[in-house]
C-alpha cells in the first residue's frame, strides 16, 4: 500500500513544479524601452501616389444602412502606469513609454514622449501617438503594435500632427484615415 500512495504525491509535486515554473516565466517578460525598437512606417506620398485614386459613389440613406457595421471601437483602458512611464504588454515582451507630460514645455529638444490612445480589439492592436519637439515646433506621429507579435507600424501623415483615427475594413485586411490639412481646410491632400 506504500508504494501505490507515494505515486500520486509524487505526480502532483512534479505538476506543481511545472505550473509554477511556466508561471514565473510569464511574469519575467522582459522590459525594453519603445524608443530602442524597429518599427515599419506607412503613407509616403510617393507609394500613396501610385495607387489609382479612389472612385466615390454617393448612395442612399436605405442602401447605407443595408450593410453590416462591424464593430472596430476603440478600447481607451488605461495602460500600467509607474512615475513618468506607461507599460503595455506584448506576448514576448513589455514595452515600456515615457509618457507625455501636461506641460510640453518640459520636453527637451528631440525627446520622444507617448500618449496612449487606446486597443482595437478587431486588430489586437495598441495606438500610440509619439510626440517630439523640434526647434520649437510640435511634431507627432501615429503608431500601432501589434500585442501579439510585438511589430511596430507607423502611420505618416503629410502635417506635422499624427492622425487622429483610422478606419477598418470590415475584414480586418485594411485600414484607412483621413488627414485634414491645417492649412488647406476641408481638403485632402491628394486632389
Amino acid at each position: 500500500m506504500k508504494k501505490i500512495f507515494i505515486i500520486p504525491i509524487l505526480f502532483i509535486l512534479v505538476y506543481c513544479q511545472k505550473t509554477k515554473k511556466i508561471s514565473t516565466e510569464s511574469n519575467r517578460k522582459e522590459i525594453v524601452n519603445f524608443e530602442n525598437q524597429q518599427f515599419q512606417s506607412f503613407g509616403f506620398q510617393d507609394k500613396y501616389d501610385l495607387n489609382p485614386p479612389l472612385k466615390l459613389k454617393e448612395i442612399t440613406e436605405l442602401e447605407f444602412k443595408k450593410y453590416d457595421k462591424p464593430n472596430h471601437s476603440i478600447i481607451n483602458k488605461k495602460p500600467k502606469m509607474n512615475g513618468d512611464n506607461f507599460y503595455l504588454e506584448t506576448n514576448h515582451k513589455i514595452l515600456q513609454f515615457k509618457k507625455e507630460s501636461d506641460n510640453a514645455m518640459n520636453r527637451k529638444e528631440g525627446e520622444n514622449r507617448y500618449e496612449y490612445l487606446g486597443f482595437y480589439p478587431s486588430l489586437n492592436m495598441y495606438a500610440v501617438a509619439s510626440n517630439t519637439v523640434s526647434e520649437g515646433l510640435g511634431f507627432s506621429d501615429f503608431e500601432l503594435i501589434n500585442k501579439a507579435s510585438g511589430k511596430i507600424s507607423k502611420i505618416l501623415s503629410p502635417g506635422d500632427d499624427r492622425i487622429d483615427q483610422i478606419f477598418i475594413s470590415p475584414d480586418n485586411s485594411h485600414i484607412t484615415y483621413f488627414y485634414n490639412q491645417v492649412y488647406d481646410e476641408n481638403r485632402s491632400f491628394r486632389k
